[in-house]
């Protein structure tokens, strides 16, 4: 967990910013659940959540002895929030940005409270809206000057697969080790499969399946060459085709990976990662897919999808690319502070300017050099200087930091030059 200077608050309200007029103008509005959830709620039947998740929770009692956890995503309290309001017109298309919290180990672009901002659209079976997730995402990439490569596969397709391999009670745990190709090596794969029951040579023979990459074309000769056969995986098949033919459309970036599966088990069909190019050891920046069993908590059929966009990571590559510097308007300059007459009129400068500019003065009582260099270091865009002479004449010497040119104007033509 770490503390955000105001660097890092700049930078991270200005990609807020973008991520939520993008989102924005494709019909995603806001709203905000709690930062803490029933831990049954977090781990219950209808979330699947699996024993790794269970324990990377931070849980607690409260002061009534209740059993309460810090949310891990922002999915689970929207499921629940549905359950909780039957009345929602469908689609419901909603957008949220909050701080969520995983007890795991931590590295650069893993971190054990983080801020994530996600859309999901709940209602809807179509592919069209697993498309429309992944669009937005990608517009708000392309505004930040970043190329990202979509991973996408399909849940069923991918279990449909291990069910024809005779795993079909397996199914669920071995995708959960699948979800972890990237982050570990064979021998340890091999091991937490081993653990499910899976011999050394059967765990062999899964990792060199899910080793498949490529285009839709690819996959279907590959489904064929192997004869692999059942309605999951036709199911799959054809929900990817659909995805496939919409991103090349738009031409958004993606390959077809069975490595990319999602740890989590409400995941339900299509599911997708992305990565920004040159910075794929950081980890997925952009991730999710879908939840068809969104609506467990409320008994009924609501369809859904989703994807999350790590903050904190796309922070990190934003930070490598680009210094941050806070846009700082005017800094002012007062030599003379005695009488209330240039005091007011200093003030009344001040006010004025501060309806539209960031606007600030001396409040450490330093020397009229020391304040140059301190406006200097500090990259402010102008320094008004005021004193005895400039009240007098009803004037503002005024110099551009970045030219050098200075002038001196009256309050009437300087106000007028900077339309305040």
């Amino acid at each position: 967990m770490r503390d955000y200077d105001f660097k890092n608050m700049i930078l991270r309200n200005k990609l807020r910013d973008v991520i939520n007029s993008v989102y924005k103008s494709f019909g995603f509005f806001e709203m905000d659940t709690p930062a803490l959830e029933k831990y049954e709620i977090l781990t219950g039947k209808e979330v699947e959540a699996g024993e790794e998740i269970k324990k990377e929770i931070y849980q607690f009692k409260d002061n009534k002895g209740r059993h309460i956890g810090l949310r891990f995503d922002l999915t689970v309290p929207l499921m629940r929030y549905l359950g909780m309001n039957t009345n929602i017109k469908l689609p419901f298309k909603r957008q949220a940005y909050g701080k969520v919290w995983r007890y795991e180990d931590f590295k650069k672009g893993r971190y054990r409270e983080f801020y994530q901002y996600d859309i999901d659209i709940v209602g809807s079976k179509s592919v069209y809206s697993d498309f429309e997730c992944i669009w937005a995402s990608s517009v708000v990439f392309e505004k930040l000057g970043l190329k990202v490569k979509y991973y996408i596969n399909n849940r069923k397709l991918i279990e449909g697969i291990l069910e024809y391999l005779g795993y079909k009670d397996k199914a669920v745990e071995i995708m959960r080790v699948i979800d972890k190709i990237r982050k570990f090596d064979k021998e340890k794969l091999l091991e937490e499969l081993k653990g499910y029951g899976v011999d050394k040579k059967e765990g062999e023979r899964i990792l060199k399946i899910v080793n498949f990459s490529g285009d839709y074309n690819d996959l279907e000769e590959y489904v064929k060459r192997k004869e692999y056969r059942n309605d999951k995986i036709e199911e799959g098949l054809k929900s990817l085709k659909e995805l496939t033919e919409l991103l090349k459309g738009r031409k958004i970036n993606y390959v077809i990976d069975f490595s990319v599966v999602r740890g989590l088990g409400y995941y339900t069909g299509n599911v997708f990662e992305s990565f920004v190019d040159g910075y794929e050891g950081l980890g997925s920046v952009c991730s999710g897919g879908r939840y068809d069993g969104a609506g467990k908590y409320a008994n009924r059929d609501l369809p859904s999808v989703g994807i999350s966009i790590g903050v904190d990571r796309v922070m990190d590559v934003l930070k490598d690319k680009e210094e941050v510097v806070p846009e700082r308007d005017f800094y002012v300059i007062l030599v003379e502070k005695e009488g209330k007459e240039i005091r007011d009129y200093f003030m009344d400068i001040v006010s004025r300017l501060r309806k539209k500019y960031l606007v600030e003065y001396d409040l450490m009582e330093k020397s009229f050099s020391k304040n140059m260099k301190y406006a200097s270091e500090m990259k402010y865009k102008y320094v008004i200087v005021l004193g005895e002479k400039e009240f007098k004449r009803g004037m503002v010497s005024l110099k551009n930091m970045e030219s050098g040119e200075r002038e001196d104007l009256n309050t009437k033509e300087f106000f007028e030059k900077f339309k305040v």
